[in-house]
């Protein structure tokens, strides 16, 4: 699994700075001179009955190139609630961002899931120097050996 969100990371890394290099060519890749900030959240459930999930490792995997040799790469962690709610948020940026994030359960009952974002920073989901990103969730199906 590890080896699985590696691959997947330097795919995300490698598919950033192939943008990163386009938009560089247009001159529009920087989108502001702050510091900015991704804020991700959601719900982590059964597939099949729909039930939330506690304690499910959900992390935020950021990825901004930010010119030739500028590269900021950025992991957090959080846990899903009783609810299979979390929220997990990364600051820092200030170029287009790309994003994995991923739900991995500990107890290895359920398969693991991942999503990728791409954050352009722009609005509806601008409120001040933070980009929300609702309603990234998950449906975890159990794995079969459970």
């Amino acid at each position: 699994m590890l080896k699985n969100v590696c691959n997947i990371f330097i795919l995300l890394l490698l598919s950033t700075a192939v943008l990163s290099c386009s938009m560089e060519i247009m001159g529009e890749n920087q989108v502001s001179d702050e510091e900015l900030e991704i804020l991700i959240s959601g719900t982590a459930s059964d597939i099949q009955t729909g039930e939330p999930l506690e304690e499910i490792k959900i992390t935020l995997h950021a990825a901004e190139f930010g010119g030739k040799d500028n590269v900021n790469l950025v992991s957090k962690t959080t846990y899903t609630d009783n609810t299979g709610k979390y929220s997990v948020s990364a600051k820092g940026f200030t170029y287009i961002t790309t994003c994995l994030v991923t739900a991995e359960d500990p107890n290895g009952v359920y398969s693991d899931s991942s999503q990728e974002i791409m954050v352009t920073w722009t609005a509806p989901n601008m409120q001040g120097n933070t980009f929300f990103v609702n309603e990234i969730n998950f449906y975890l199906e159990r794995n079969e050996n459970q």
